[in-house]
């Protein structure tokens, strides 16, 4: 098995638990989708340790989680150790400006990923400021998705001039 998708699933923190000690070990899953999953804290967690040390896992959708700053925190702690991923879904979370700054920092030296979507985080035009920041020192990302996140036009000048 290459692909796992086990999107719109809750296992609960004891069936995280188990699906993240058998992506420790995997060496054949190379996308996997936990999008709207219910992976909160704890599960977020599990799955942030199974980050740091996968190597195979190239293509991962943990969108429409409901992960806010402290998820997003986390999260991005484990990106800035991991070498493999090279598409990232994060969109439909709730990151907002806050998280957006987090993410920034793993954009800023990060060389891996070439397709992000941040879709759907409601980071605003504050936001945006921080995410251009990061993204001006990345040459890595090719394909950028920041639709419904309400960056008005303070937010659509910061991307026209990353641009």
């Amino acid at each position: 098995i290459t692909t796992l998708d086990v999107s719109g699933n809750t296992f609960g923190d004891d069936g995280c638990r188990w699906l993240c000690e058998v992506l420790k070990t995997n060496t054949t899953i190379t996308t996997l989708d936990v999008s709207n999953s219910g992976f909160e804290d704890e599960e977020c967690r599990a799955l942030c340790e199974v980050l740091k040390t996968n190597r195979t896992i190239t293509a991962l959708d943990v969108s429409n989680n409901e992960w806010e700053d402290g998820e997003c925190q986390v999260f991005c702690e484990a990106l800035k150790t991991n070498t493999t991923i090279t598409a990232l879904d994060v969109g439909s979370n709730e990151f907002g400006p806050k998280g957006s700054r987090t993410l920034c920092e793993v954009l800023k030296t990060n060389t891996t990923i070439t397709t992000l979507n941040i879709s759907r985080n409601g980071f605003g035009a504050d936001g945006s400021g921080w995410l251009c920041d990061g993204l001006k020192k990345n040459t890595t990302i090719t394909t950028l998705n920041i639709s419904n996140n309400e960056i008005g036009a303070n937010g659509c000048r910061e991307w026209c001039e990353l641009l």
